[in-house]
């Protein structure tokens, strides 16, 4: 782990860490990751996206949000919603279990930063699908 002290603040760099962690995976095991991370990325900003735009636009632009029917508000948020339900519901391209727990990690506070079955983060997945080329 990389330590970076800067004008009294430390900032710690896990690329190295994900760099370690990953330098023994074969193609395929890439492969899963970089697929995985995609779905991930999808999910999330899709949830985020159709949670947040219409909340904007029914605030901001109230003349303009009600031209449309109420069914395509409850649409988005409830295609939101199903977005969020399946992120959670991803098993993780390491030891396949539930990323995050699964659904019951809804109920609680948990946010998706790793699986609870191998520790896998986040940001090594994130890092192997960026670089996955880099490391032969």
């Amino acid at each position: 782990m990389k330590i970076l002290r800067l004008f009294r603040i430390t900032v710690q760099s896990t690329a190295v860490d994900s760099q370690q962690v990953f330098a023994d995976l074969t193609p395929e095991e890439r492969d899963r990751c970089r697929n995985f991370w995609f779905r991930f990325r999808l999910l999330e900003r899709v949830g985020f996206t159709l949670l947040i735009i219409p909340a904007i636009a029914r605030w901001l632009l109230p003349r303009f949000s009600s031209r449309f029917p109420a069914w395509f508000w409850t649409a988005c948020i409830a295609t939101s919603i199903a977005s969020w339900v399946s992120l959670y519901n991803l098993d993780c391209p390491r030891c396949s279990a539930k990323f995050s727990g699964g659904l019951i990690a809804l109920l609680g506070s948990r946010w998706l930063w790793k699986c609870y079955g191998c520790d896998l983060r986040r940001e090594d997945v994130k890092y192997i699908s960026e670089h996955a080329s880099d490391l032969n």
